[in-house]
């Protein structure tokens, strides 16, 4: 009898000291990999001058890596996207293996340069209790990646950017679900001078990460807004190896658009979803971003703009580098 209660009372007090150290291990393996992240992010953005920031929204912060050299000058904003994570319907977004956005963004070599990571990225989140990307993700993402909690963090984050940096307009470069930000963003506010896309997600009610047909019921779609950015220049790049139906999702986003000289799109050659951008970003970026509706063109229907665009492997990015990729 005494024997027995032992035995119980010893398995009860393994049981809880295993989870101890498995919740401890956890802890320390999540802490571990926020710091592997976060080298990687600095390895990334220092080497171009772009320093980190933490920008305060509501209760939370958005990661920013700014490098503001002429506050005259407008200022590119690169917009991250929210890598899926779960399952059954349910949307939580995880940090992103490789922030392809802050790649990009480390390639453009204009004056002002400033990343905006997702809201919760890059938080700690927490084994069997909430942790602050747990709470960050309920209060943020119940209604999918785009919402009208996601877009009033943005609103306040680029508010925070013109009085911390004294810039005054932006341009904003959307990657994946960054895009369809992006694009609501620049429906929403006057110092927006032009928008690009890169694999973007301009139409939600086909967007998934794998099958492209899964609606967020309550979520905020791109192509309500769409009608707004007739007047607004715009440049939205697609993968050529990505999935047909990324072509249809930015038709649905052109055609919600309507007949305009300021929107034009480009396949790419060599890319997809996640991959063959950073390589080619420079070329890509320097292709015309402004409104056609000049006197040669008066009097004719606006023209879909399908401008072959080369590949160029060449790459600054030390990442690709560190792995040897971009290498013979």
């Amino acid at each position: 009898m005494i024997f027995n209660i032992f035995t119980k009372k010893f398995k009860t007090l393994s049981a809880l000291a295993l989870s101890a150290v498995l919740i401890t291990g956890l802890s320390a393996c999540e802490s571990t990999s926020l710091s592997i992240k976060e080298s990687q992010l600095n390895r990334i953005a220092m080497p171009v001058f772009m320093l980190k920031r933490q920008i305060p929204v509501d209760d939370v912060s958005v990661v920013a890596f700014e490098r503001v050299h002429d506050p005259l000058q407008v200022t590119q904003i690169y917009i991250e996207d929210y890598s899926r994570a779960g399952d059954r319907g349910l949307y939580s977004p995880k940090n992103p293996a490789t922030p392809v956005a802050l790649r990009l963004a480390a390639q453009d070599g204009s004056a002002n340069v400033i990343y905006l990571s997702a809201p919760c990225q890059y938080m700690r989140s927490a084994f069997m209790s909430q942790g602050p990307a747990d709470s960050c993700i309920a209060d943020y993402y119940k209604e999918g990646p785009v919402s009208a909690s996601i877009i009033s963090a943005y609103m306040q984050a680029l508010d925070n950017i013109r009085r911390y940096n004294g810039v005054d307009s932006f341009v904003l470069n959307g990657y994946g679900s960054g895009a369809s930000v992006a694009a609501i963003l620049a429906s929403q506010r006057l110092d927006v001078e032009a928008l690009r896309t890169v694999a973007g997600h301009l139409d939600m009610t086909h967007y998934d990460d794998k099958k492209l047909n899964w609606s967020y019921e309550g979520g905020l779609n791109p192509l309500d807004s769409a009608k707004s950015l007739t007047h607004l220049p715009q440049y939205h790049f697609i993968g050529q190896d990505d999935d047909v139906e990324e072509v249809k999702i930015y038709h649905n986003f052109a055609q919600a658009v309507g007949p305009t000289w300021c929107l034009r799109h480009s396949l790419i050659p060599n890319a997809d979803a996640r991959d063959g951008w950073v390589e080619q970003w420079k070329a890509l970026r320097a292709l015309p971003l402004d409104c056609r509706a000049d006197q040669q063109n008066r009097g004719r229907a606006p023209v879909v703009d399908l401008t072959p665009v080369p590949f160029n492997p060449a790459t600054l990015d030390i990442m690709d580098d560190m792995h040897g990729r971009g290498k013979k």
